[in-house]
């Protein structure tokens, strides 16, 4: 009986030893795409803020394209050189809002530049910060 059990005791932990070796192996694949999500999700933050700024200097227009939000002399002020690219060198989008008079969409279409995809190549965009579209059809005075 003596055998059994500790048979069954080396089965448990050789278990629990892959168990945490499949967490452990987990936890590494989703760091190693981690950065690449922080960078983009903080570059469209930087360029929502940039185009909320745009509007509130355009009595609440808000810009219709990236070329228009970053040939303003007040952006070129704020950027200082800086032109926005993803994280694979391509610059991020910016598109009309879905509602009228709402903050333009900011998204890249990921690793392989098309629409859709997954993981890395999946298309990121601001409504994956904070819902489809946000709320406010106007910038709000900070």
């Amino acid at each position: 009986m003596r055998d059994g059990a500790t048979i069954l005791r080396v089965l448990a932990a050789v278990l629990l030893l892959l168990g945490v070796a499949l967490l452990n192996l987990t936890w590494w694949m989703q760091r190693a795409g981690t950065t690449v999500c922080s960078r983009v999700h903080t570059d469209v933050i930087m360029i929502g803020c940039i185009a909320e700024e745009f509007a509130l200097a355009q009595g609440g227009r808000w810009p219709s394209s990236m070329d228009e939000l970053l040939g303003s002399e007040a952006t070129k002020r704020r950027l200082k050189g800086w032109i926005p690219l993803d994280t694979w060198g391509r610059p991020y989008r910016l598109e009309p809002s879905l509602t009228p008079g709402g903050p333009p969409r900011i998204l890249t279409l990921g690793r392989d530049g098309k629409p859709g995809g997954r993981g890395d190549d999946a298309d990121f965009d601001d409504s994956m910060l904070w819902g489809p579209e946000s709320d406010a059809a106007e910038p709000t005075p900070r």
